[in-house]
């Protein structure tokens, strides 16, 4: 089968597209970012081919596919978007999707994690996943990736979109002398990888060393190759015996905006291996926050030329001495300039304009014919 309409007979605009996605109803960035999308594009005709994550998504998926592919045979789908996993299990959950790209249909894959480099080179599938990915326009959020992705053949075209930040609260970038402890907020998951337990102690530490320092602590405990949930969970009952520690779990938008708002430092020495562009760092940038990162491709790309400390990965001595700095020193004004820079890098105005021109930039190929 391939495609094969004459132009006089096919409709370009608008461009009709079918979301082949996992269910985008939680709060993290990945699912906010298809959230957003799905909302910009409101006003083009979609057909949406959700389905829950884990294993017991595999019957929905199926009915999914047979439902996609009947879509594409009539046209009623010229372009899907894809919300990609990088995962065994997701890769082969993907492949009714992906697949569309063998018979001409238009794929673009929106990549969120920095794991996709792994999932095209470093399985033994890997050769099945370039083959089609290669067929593919992959959209990405940080620039870092787009080397390797072409230096391994992996896509026909590769474009940054950078990730947002919602501007509903007013932002504080202005800092005042201060009275109080220094306020070190974690707004990301509690995961091991991400260096949540090694900024809890290094505020330890310079608690211990008499220094006015606190730590506030949001997000959901989560497991990983570091730490088990069960382990997490136990360190994390300790840690909320100190004083110095409040940990208030999962919060939603507004609350973790009036918490952002409170802080003085943001946190995320993070040697997570999927790590492509947190949103917990652009949305402390869009604060004028100082912040404290680790010394890795993705998060270099993300601060770009915003002043953050940068600390070697893993060093839990770099990250009690940048605190303690901040501790002992005034907190850094970022320059106006640079403010707005990041304020439009991140804007929603900017990555709605974006992602409309990827998705509505097809070539006209509608539907499969015989």
């Amino acid at each position: 089968m391939v495609l094969n309409e004459s132009s006089a007979n096919r409709q370009r605009t608008p461009v009709r597209l079918g979301l082949w996605s996992s269910e985008y109803s939680s709060l993290n960035g990945q699912a906010l970012v298809t959230s957003r999308v799905m909302q910009v594009l409101s006003d083009l005709p979609w057909k949406n081919y959700t389905y829950p994550t884990g294993y017991l998504s595999m019957r929905l998926v199926v009915k999914n596919t047979v439902r996609l592919w009947k879509s594409l045979l009539v046209g009623d789908v010229d372009t899907i978007y894809l919300v990609c996993s990088r995962s065994g299990f997701g890769f082969v959950r993907d492949l009714p999707a992906l697949m569309a790209s063998l018979v001409g249909v238009r794929v673009v894959v929106h990549v969120h994690g920095s794991d996709i480099t792994t999932l095209l080179s470093g399985r033994w599938y890997s050769v099945f996943a370039r083959a089609l990915y290669k067929r593919s326009e992959l959209v990405v959020p940080s620039q870092h990736l787009v080397p390797d992705i072409y230096n391994l053949a992996a896509a026909k075209k590769c474009i940054v979109c950078e990730n947002f930040v919602s501007r509903e609260l007013p932002f504080v970038t202005g800092r005042e002398a201060r009275d109080s402890p220094l306020n070190v907020l974690w707004n990301s998951n509690v995961v091991s990888s991400k260096g949540f337990f090694d900024v809890a102690d290094a505020v330890k530490c310079l608690h211990e060393r008499g220094y006015r320092i606190k730590m506030t602590a949001v997000g959901a405990p989560l497991g990983d190759l570091e730490m088990s949930k069960a382990a997490v969970l136990r360190r994390l009952e300790e840690l909320r015996g100190f004083d110095w520690m409040t940990y208030l779990g999962r919060q939603d938008e507004i609350s973790l905006r009036k918490l952002l708002l409170e802080a003085d430092v943001v946190c995320l020495p993070s040697r997570y291996p999927s790590e492509c562009q947190p949103l917990a760092i652009i949305q402390a940038m869009c604060s004028g926050k100082a912040i404290v990162v680790s010394d890795t491709p993705a998060l270099r790309s993300t601060v770009g030329e915003y002043p953050a400390s940068v600390i070697a990965v893993g060093s839990k001595d770099e990250l009690v001495a940048a605190l303690r700095k901040f501790c002992e020193a005034e907190l850094p004004v970022i320059a106006d300039e640079v403010q707005s820079l990041v304020n439009e890098r991140f804007s929603t105005e900017r990555f709605d304009r974006q992602i409309r021109d990827i998705l509505e930039a097809g070539d006209g190929r509608v539907g499969v014919s015989n």
